[in-house]
């Protein structure tokens, strides 16, 4: 024979959750001795069993939980992946173009570097002919000073004329 308090040890629960199923169920004391109430081994299986089932219920139910956990969190690590793997395509692609933009950044550069040394050529090759006292040419090779070339073009086009 048992007491509620040895039941309730026995089973790693609280004393009062035995009493509680114990009277709510109407097992009934074999013995009773300076109102410590003692309980035989029929009471102890029928209220054993239930705390048992109790506990294997919610060993069912966490175990469910963490499978139903494990199932989220794999379906997660599944689209996190697809989504990393997009990125890293798209990081591709732009550094691709970024690539392609560079290379084209440095022929420009090439191209404006070699047009401003032919410009400081034809500077200095002016400033010879003035120097020398010859009047500059254009650049077209015509022997009349710029000047007046330029003062032509302006009132040709002025006049609505286009001389190519």
């Amino acid at each position: 024979m048992k007491t509620i308090l040895q039941i309730a040890k026995e089973l790693g629960i609280d004393k009062q959750r035995v009493y509680r199923y114990i009277k709510k169920n109407h097992i009934n004391e074999v013995h009773q001795e300076k109102g410590v109430m003692y309980y035989d081994k029929n009471a102890l299986t029928l209220i054993q069993s239930h705390f048992m089932r109790l506990q294997l219920d919610v060993a069912t139910s966490e175990k469910a939980l963490v499978s139903a956990s494990y199932d989220v969190l794999l379906k997660q690590s599944q689209l996190l992946e697809k989504e990393l793997e997009s990125k890293n395509r798209q990081i591709d692609l732009l550094q691709s173009e970024l690539a392609e933009e560079r290379r084209h950044g440095r022929e420009q550069s090439d191209r404006l570097a070699i047009l401003a040394d032919t410009a400081q050529r034809l500077h200095a090759g002016t400033i010879k002919q003035i120097e020398g006292g010859e009047a500059p040419t254009n650049v077209g090779g015509s022997n009349a000073p710029m000047a007046t070339m330029a003062k032509r073009k302006f009132f040709d086009f002025l006049k609505g004329k286009r001389n190519d």
